[in-house]
């Protein structure tokens, strides 16, 4: 008995939609990432030095909160 093989069958693993959506969802991650990393960095640098020191922030820590704002994105 032979066997035939369907041209439909896709036994390699292979998919095209499934990289192009993975490719869309890394793309829309990097934007949601970047969109959270420029909100806080410009909420936290508008407050004045005063206001960062009252909630126990310097200057030099806006950076590293702005980043990890993005990372939990």
């Amino acid at each position: 008995m032979a066997h035939i093989a369907h041209p439909t069958a896709r036994t390699s693993g292979f998919s095209l939609s499934r990289m192009i959506r993975t490719a869309v969802e890394g793309i829309r991650l990097s934007y949601a990432r970047q969109r959270a990393y420029s909100t806080t960095f410009n909420q936290l640098d508008a407050l004045s030095d005063h206001e960062l020191s009252d909630i126990g922030l310097g200057r030099s820590d806006i950076i590293d909160i702005a980043r990890a704002a993005a990372r939990a994105v």
